[in-house]
């Protein structure tokens, strides 16, 4: 097994209800926002690479650094 890369996309309305805390998608750990555009937010939980031994975990990691320096616009609210 390799290591996936759990993107969530939410409409600007479901990602300000979360940020607020009106929902959780997820038991635990934050869920941060990698980029935005005009209609989407798209967002990456803290622990999704939870298991480092996991095979491809750090190329994982490399690939959300590269795709997050990509888009080096700010975040619609501060992540945690």
């Amino acid at each position: 097994m390799y290591q996936d890369i759990p993107i969530m996309v939410f409409t600007r309305s479901q990602w300000k209800d979360e940020q607020q805390g009106m929902f959780f998608p997820y038991a635990g750990g934050v869920i941060g926002e990698m980029w935005h555009n005009q209609k989407y937010v798209f967002g990456l939980f803290s622990r999704y690479n939870a298991y480092d031994d996991m095979k491809g975990w750090k190329e994982a990691d490399d690939i959300i650094a590269t795709n997050c320096a990509a888009h080096l616009e700010p975040t619609l609210y501060s992540n945690p």
